[in-house]
């Protein structure tokens, strides 16, 4: 019979026992490769999430750190994914959720048990409190813990991961599916987005104000240490803040409302949404 040359001198026995050599390397090798709400469901990892910049309140990108480390008796290798459209919850009462934007792949391993990655998120409860670094957040698990109301932004996160669009029209198109402001006429969507900024400004202003006004006196003070006239300014003061809250929201909420037609509008057809048969764009 004849035999190949290559046959003859051995060298492709040694190419073949080399690819065998790492198939087998790769495949008895313990690993998983898992979402992340699914790995720490199988206690492979624990997992700290933490908002790492946000300037979320004024429609401003947002993202978090999600840290990972390798549990033992885990795989020696755990690959793990974070899709898109993972729901972020938030343990404090009134504060947002969160959303990833993108999908991000990180690995733990034995040998090097922490991995790290920051992902950019979307704001679902854009009337919340904002989350800050001592948020408590986590995942929440695969497909179970969304709900009627969070199925659609998971899938549309999913599609919006697909479009080079800024993160501010990608937010409003978040937003106004969420708070079902596409079932509404244009009068009251704005109406209804205005309401919703009054209340969080108002809070707001509640949670910032005593700062602010013993920042405001201070200076005051440095220029005349005897004035006996701050309880009368910080009465007036007080005042004109609650009495300009109301014009502050409406003008905002015409904004947003312009924005979302000019910029997210596009996008939400770009996803499949026939938005011709929405009150909000009914003629």
């Amino acid at each position: 019979m004849y035999k190949s040359s290559l046959l003859k001198n051995g060298w492709l026995w040694g190419v073949v026992l080399a690819s065998l050599t790492v198939a087998y390397w790769i495949f008895s090798t313990p690993a998983a490769d898992l979402t992340l709400s699914r790995a720490i469901e199988k206690k492979y990892v624990d997992a700290q999430i933490r908002v790492s910049d946000s300037t979320g309140g004024s429609g401003g990108s947002q993202s978090v750190t999600i840290k990972a480390h390798w549990l033992q008796g885990s795989p020696t290798t755990v690959f793990i994914r974070i899709p898109a459209g993972m729901l972020i919850s938030n343990k404090e009462g009134n504060g947002q959720r969160l959303m990833t934007a993108s999908t991000a792949l990180l690995s733990v391993t034995e040998s090097k048990p922490d991995a790290e990655m920051k992902v950019e998120t979307y704001c679902i409860d854009q009337f919340s409190r904002i989350p800050d670094m001592k948020s408590a957040l986590a995942a929440l698990s695969d497909g179970n813990d969304y709900t009627e109301e969070t199925e659609p932004l998971h899938k549309l996160a999913q599609c919006l991961e697909l479009k080079s669009a800024p993160f501010y029209s990608r937010q409003l198109a978040i937003w106004f599916v969420g708070q079902g402001l596409l079932n509404s006429d244009r009068t009251n969507a704005q109406t209804q987005l205005a309401s919703n900024l009054e209340k969080q400004l108002n809070l707001e202003n509640e949670r910032q104000w005593e700062s602010s006004w013993n920042e405001f006196k201070e200076r005051l003070l440095e220029q005349n240490p005897n004035r006996n006239d701050l309880d009368e300014i910080k009465s007036k003061a007080a005042d004109n803040t609650r009495t300009a809250i109301p014009a502050l929201a409406l003008e905002e909420a015409q904004q947003e409302m312009n924005a979302f037609m000019r910029e997210g509008k596009p996008l939400l057809q770009q996803c499949g949404y026939s938005l011709e048969n929405t009150k909000l764009f009914a003629e």
